[in-house]
């Protein structure tokens, strides 16, 4: 590998030339090289600007259902995709963060205080991974909870060991909604808080024409991830 490298790099247009060289084969030697000398002094990071470090982005319910009904049309061309940098489900399950956000239990606490109670909190240090089902739905009221979970569960750990469920996925996609939805305002755009405790609920369906029926599970949970709202 480290011959063929070298031998890439030292291509002959690089070696010096002779004198009795033509003029044009002079000049263009030259400006290879100016053109080296220019890219070395550029700072890499420079390079890296135009290369956006995360691609998330989302669609509404009724654009992505119309995909899904006619996934032969161009569709997908005309339907606006809009920015939704959110914390995964690994992220939530480990209090970790992402895409430039704060770790996600320590936000979580510090716009809803309610989630520390005195059995998740010793000696003033909150314990994420004590908290239970039943104390996050009395901390964060906004949150719709999908029916199948008891309410002794460690929603950590419940995060954790069933990532892939309907469950899992449409109680981050509303934490999701709730804590960021002010920091980045194409959620509003993608779909309502309003709706996401609706699919909780099993009783969302779009308000398109075509669209009439209500949403299964697991259309719920193909767009929630198609959509990068919950993964």
């Amino acid at each position: 590998m480290e011959n063929s490298q070298e031998k890439a790099m030292g291509t002959p247009s690089d070696t010096p030339q002779p004198e009795n060289a033509s003029p044009a084969r002079a000049a263009a030697v030259g400006r290879r090289r100016l053109i080296k000398a220019g890219a070395a002094a550029v700072p890499v990071a420079a390079t890296l600007v135009s290369r956006p470090a995360f691609a998330w982005h989302g669609k509404t319910p009724s654009a992505w259902g119309s995909e899904q009904l006619n996934p032969n049309t161009s569709l997908a061309a005309v339907h606006t995709a809009y920015v939704d940098e959110v914390w995964t489900i690994a992220n939530w399950a480990n209090n970790s963060g992402r895409a430039g956000l704060s770790n996600t239990w320590n936000a979580l606490a510090q716009a809803y205080p309610a989630i520390r109670t005195s059995r998740n909190t010793i000696n003033g240090v909150f314990d994420y991974q004590k908290v239970l089902f039943s104390e996050l739905c009395a901390a964060v009221p906004l949150l719709r909870a999908p029916s199948g979970v008891p309410a002794s569960t460690k929603v950590a750990s419940g995060l954790a060991s069933n990532s892939g469920s309907f469950q899992a996925i449409v109680v981050v996609a509303q934490l999701n909604h709730i804590l960021l939805s002010s920091r980045i305002p194409d959620l509003n755009r993608i779909v309502s808080l309003q709706a996401l405790q609706q699919m909780a609920a099993g009783t969302f369906k779009p308000n398109t024409s075509g669209q009439q029926a209500v949403w299964s599970q697991g259309t719920t949970i193909q767009y929630l991830q198609q959509n990068y709202l919950a993964v």
